[in-house]
């Protein structure tokens, strides 16, 4: 398929697909002729890609998970274990942080309601 088709069908610019050929995430593409021609296999790294993002991942860190998958199956599951995992206890982290932040703006709601009641002020104006 064309760079047009893979961009249409796997839901990303044309202008991304470059990109991602630019820094490393997906291979040269095959050429045919002047034209870019990619495989299943280039529109499976591009929902890998996709998905990855939508976890979180940056591109520098999805660029090294792409690299981990040229390692040994053994090593490869290690290492991809070790990233998703450390991803996860970040994203722990900031489950945390946004709770602690929603606490706080609670209680600042509150200390507002119990203003706005004491000099029986309209809270919806």
């Amino acid at each position: 398929m064309n760079i047009g088709k893979l961009s249409k069908e796997a839901e990303v610019s044309v202008r991304t697909l470059r990109y991602y050929e630019e820094i490393g995430l997906m291979p040269k593409a095959k050429r045919q002729g002047i034209y870019r021609v990619y495989e299943q296999d280039d529109f499976d790294k591009v929902k890998f890609i996709k998905n990855a993002k939508q976890l979180g991942f940056s591109l520098k860190e999805i660029l090294e998970f792409v690299h981990i998958y040229n390692k040994p199956i053994e090593k490869r599951c290690q290492a991809s274990l070790q990233f998703v995992r450390a991803k996860a206890e970040l994203v722990k982290y900031e489950i945390s942080a946004l709770e602690q932040k929603l606490q706080r703006l609670e209680l600042l709601e509150n200390d507002i309601m119990n203003v706005i009641s004491e000099k029986s002020l309209d809270p919806h104006v």
